[in-house]
Formats: structure tokens, C-alpha cells, sequence
């Protein structure tokens, strides 16, 4: 080696996954850490924002910076789901498979999340009759989805949005066969 020779060792970003998505302003992008994996990381800008912990049992987890909040549910056909901070409820949602629909009140807004298409790869979200966002898979081969919903709804029920649809997914896969 020379002495004016340099040799630079090149570190990837922390979380490089995220980078290889085109980011559209606006979007929160769900990245699961691997084909089997029930950690989803979620991104903005790139940017991590959201961990979504996604358990087998009756509760889940989503961690925003410091803060935990956790997801229970119960039913069978007609699934109920509670999202909890610390200290308050932050949102219920009442779900069934057939039609895909899911029906949400985080604070003072009536969310409703309906599937759409034949395969339901993705679904609207509406706030009484008008459509506010979509949820839906990026690719038929892949488990990343795109969440473009208004930046007026907190992280955690953004998040928690996705997670319903996750479930909805999971459920549905399961129903198949």
C-alpha cells in the first residue's frame, strides 16, 4: 500500500432496509425484520418512527420512542380489539372477515377500514363517508405495506390501523388453508 493510498470502510445505515423503498411524502412504510418475523418496524422519510411487536397470544405491543402502548383482543368471529397507553384507552375496534370491514373509534373520530378488491391486498380508511387513507401491500411477494394516512392521526393508531390490517390478512391466509 502506498502511502498516499486510503482505504475507507463503509458502514450501512442502521436500518437500510427502509432505504431501498421509494418514499412517497406522506406515507409511513411497514417493513417486517424478516419473512417469519412478527417485529414490523415502521418508517417515514426513512426515518424509524414505530416498532410493532405482534404477538401470538392475546396482546401485542407498538413502541414509539420511550413510550409502550399495548393491543388485546377477543371473539372469535367478531374480533374486538382495545389499543391502551400507560394510563387511557387511545382506541377500540370491532372487526369482522366477512365483509372485511373494521370498525375503529380512537378519540373523537369513527374510523372505518373496508377491503377492497377481489385478493383485499388493500384497504381504505374512512372517516364517516369520506376516504382519508389506504392501507395496502407494496407487492404480491413481499410483506412490506404502504400506510398513507393524514399525519393529523397520531403514530400509535396509525399503527395500530396497519396491525388491524395485518390481522386481517393473518386471519384470512388461515381461513384458506
Amino acid at each position: 500500500m502506498d502511502d498516499g493510498e486510503r482505504i475507507t470502510i463503509l458502514q450501512p445505515p442502521p436500518l437500510a432496509v427502509a432505504s431501498c423503498l421509494p418514499y412517497i411524502d406522506g406515507m409511513t412504510e411497514a417493513v417486517p425484520r424478516s419473512w417469519f418475523s412478527r417485529t414490523i418496524d415502521f418508517f417515514e422519510g426513512g426515518q424509524p418512527i414505530a416498532v410493532l411487536e405482534h404477538a401470538v397470544l392475546r396482546s401485542s405491543r407498538i413502541v414509539v420512542g420511550e413510550d409502550v402502548y399495548t393491543i388485546r383482543w377477543r371473539g372469535v368471529l367478531r374480533r374486538s380489539y382495545v389499543l391502551e397507553g400507560e394510563t387511557r384507552l387511545l382506541a377500540e375496534a370491532t372487526a369482522t372477515l366477512i365483509p372485511p370491514r373494521c370498525e375503529v373509534m380512537a378519540g373523537d373520530r369513527n374510523l372505518t377500514l373496508r377491503g377492497v378488491g377481489l385478493a383485499r391486498r388493500t384497504f381504505r380508511v374512512f372517516h364517516g363517508d369520506l376516504e382519508i387513507g389506504t392501507i395496502r401491500r407494496r407487492s404480491l411477494f413481499r410483506r412490506d405495506v404502504a400506510v398513507d394516512l393524514p399525519d393529523s392521526l397520531p403514530v400509535p393508531i396509525r399503527v395500530f390501523l396497519a396491525f388491524l390490517v395485518y390481522r386481517f390478512w393473518r386471519r384470512r391466509a388461515r381461513a384458506a388453508g
